[in-house]
């Protein structure tokens, strides 16, 4: 939660009204980039470690036996916890909800989705794990621009972003499966169509964040 904030305020002091026109750098916009892509990686390895959940109620179980869990801020925290981990992309969710309040807050995030797209377009990258870094951040960017006050079509038609450019990375670096798609054709199209309506992670993400969480859990 107060990475969360801490992001949103950076957001908020680079959105405000006297500070749009004032430059910003590669290097900052690529580090906004990164703890976009922190938040998704974290949110998936939530999603996926069951570990976490069982060892939680395990916890809870034992200190219920040794009553350590008597006073009501115990109970309260034990029981938020416990709805924090049992709610998927509950990170991803609070950070669209409280970007959305933010006034021009899309216009940022289209600045960072389209450094990533020319770091990504013109091979800017050393590792594997950069790279994947740079797609993540794409897809997610567009998640988070896109709802009820924002709009990825009217950013794309004001060419704030390039919606073929991004479809075309993820249509022939990622190889289709049905695990996450019901055929073959347009997988970005399908997530755009879906962003409004559900609250999951994009689907064309998956492969990436499987492969990110594998490697921090392995490390």
């Amino acid at each position: 939660r107060k990475a969360i904030e801490r992001f949103c305020n950076e957001v908020k002091r680079l959105c405000h009204a006297e500070r749009r026109k004032d430059f910003v750098s590669e290097a900052y916009l690529l580090t906004l980039g990164k703890f976009i892509n922190m938040f998704a990686v974290l949110d998936e390895l939530k999603n996926m470690k069951c570990s976490v959940k069982n060892d939680h109620s395990a916890y809870k179980r034992a200190a219920q036996f040794l009553r350590k869990m008597a006073d009501p801020q115990s109970i309260q925290e034990s029981q938020n916890l416990s709805m924090f981990l049992a709610n998927h992309n509950r990170i991803t969710q609070c950070l669209h909800q409280q970007l959305e309040v933010i006034p021009g807050y899309e216009e940022l995030l289209a600045d960072i989705v389209n450094i990533c797209v020319d770091y990504y377009e013109n091979k800017m990258y050393l590792t594997p794990s950069e790279k994947h870094m740079l797609l993540k951040v794409m897809g997610f960017g567009l998640y988070l621009m896109d709802g009820n006050v924002s709009n990825i079509y009217k950013l794309d038609a004001k060419k704030r972003i390039n919606l073929s450019k991004i479809d075309k990375f993820f249509r022939w670096r990622i190889p289709p499966k049905k695990r996450y798609f019901h055929d073959g054709g347009r997988p970005l199209r399908r997530v755009r169509l879906g962003m409004r309506n559900a609250s999951g992670i994009p689907g064309f993400l998956l492969p990436h964040l499987k492969r990110s969480c594998s490697i921090a859990c392995s490390n």
